[in-house]
């Protein structure tokens, strides 16, 4: 087997990119639901929202008619999909560090690494034993 070096731990980092997308998304989420809930259709046929636009409890406070498992369930699963995503992009870039040649076959530093030699057996003798 060829040496590899040992992977990096990339715990702190999925759970920063977790938490921070998780976050991003719960603000989001409420924020977009707060104004589709707060803003009255009169108000949007005149064209008068700016006083609706932006309000800061928009972007913490669960809104009333939305089901609180899914104000905490798309966030999760946006910052779960972010993970996957980051992880992909690292496995993609750094997948080829290991490797020594500069072209995609192996070189002899490679190959002694990852074969060794068998010693050859005595043929005739196992050949006469097989028989009897």
């Amino acid at each position: 087997m060829a040496k590899q070096k040992k992977p990096p731990n990339r715990v702190p980092i999925r759970l920063f990119i977790l938490i921070s997308f998780y976050i991003l998304g719960f603000c989001a989420t409420c924020y977009i639901f707060n104004l589709i809930e707060n803003l009255p259709m009169q108000e949007l046929l005149t064209g008068d929202i700016t006083k609706y636009l932006f309000k800061p409890w928009y972007l913490y406070r669960i809104p009333k008619k939305l089901d609180p498992f899914m104000v905490y369930t798309l966030p999760a699963l946006l910052g779960f999909y972010m993970v996957y995503r980051s992880e992909q992009k690292y496995e993609a870039k750094h997948s080829q560090e290991g490797l020594h040649g500069k072209s995609r076959f192996s070189d002899e530093k490679e190959i002694k690494e990852e074969l060794y030699a068998i010693p050859e057996k005595n043929l005739t003798q196992q050949k006469n034993q097989e028989f009897h």
